[in-house]
């Protein structure tokens, strides 16, 4: 879900606000639903990383029903972000900043035996 921070920095593009672009992923174990008027954060953050540099030629296409989506990743690597993870959001600094969306999930056990790659598709 994207939450009213999100909005409100998209929002910002209109009237050329100078904003920071989504630059971050983070993970969390959090379970709380989300609340898109109130969710300014992950309930129980654990572990934010970079995005992958967003590639327009791969990265930014059209669905067949003419909207725009972008796809933006981030790949966790053996050592990172170990635990039962629940919840995830994008956000625009490495740490603080504007939270763009949030979302909740069944956990995932995360472990050092494997990476796991968050992939986010924003269409719009």
């Amino acid at each position: 879900s994207i939450v009213l921070t999100g909005r409100d920095l998209v929002a910002k593009l209109f009237i050329k606000e100078k904003i920071d672009p989504i630059s971050h992923s983070a993970v969390g174990m959090g379970s709380t639903a989300v609340n898109p008027e109130k969710d300014e954060a992950l309930e129980t953050p654990l572990f934010r990383k970079a995005i992958a540099p967003v590639d327009p030629t791969q990265n930014l296409t059209t669905t067949s029903d003419g909207r725009k989506k972008v796809t933006v990743t981030a790949e966790l690597d053996f050592n990172e972000a170990n635990g039962a993870l629940t919840e995830a959001g994008l956000f625009n600094a490495a740490s603080g900043g504007v939270m763009y969306n949030r979302v909740v999930f069944p956990a995932i056990n995360k472990t050092s035996d494997f990476k796991l790659t968050l992939l986010w598709d924003i269409v719009f």
